[in-house]
């Protein structure tokens, strides 16, 4: 399985298909011009991904895309350690 960082760039790139070239572990998420929808989808496809729930609070913390495999990991972490 992908770590969260590798993860998170497939996802964006499918999501955003212009951006692919564009991404990396220092891209801010803002830069992304995500709407609602994408940010939804994007959350989605990660929880299925790695069968985790990650809460719209902790990503909305998140500066870059970094930040955002950082807290896939964790939350990734989290479930094995249940």
């Amino acid at each position: 399985m992908a770590d969260g960082l590798d993860s998170v760039l497939q996802v964006i790139a499918t999501v955003k298909s212009g951006l692919a070239d564009q991404l990396t572990a220092d891209s801010r998420i803002e830069d992304l011009r995500l709407d609602s929808l994408d940010e939804v989808e994007i959350l989605m496809a990660l929880e299925d991904a790695h069968d985790i729930e990650i809460d719209q609070a902790q990503v909305k913390s998140c500066a870059t895309l970094g930040d955002l495999g950082h807290l896939v990991d964790v939350q990734k972490g989290r479930k094995a350690g249940a």
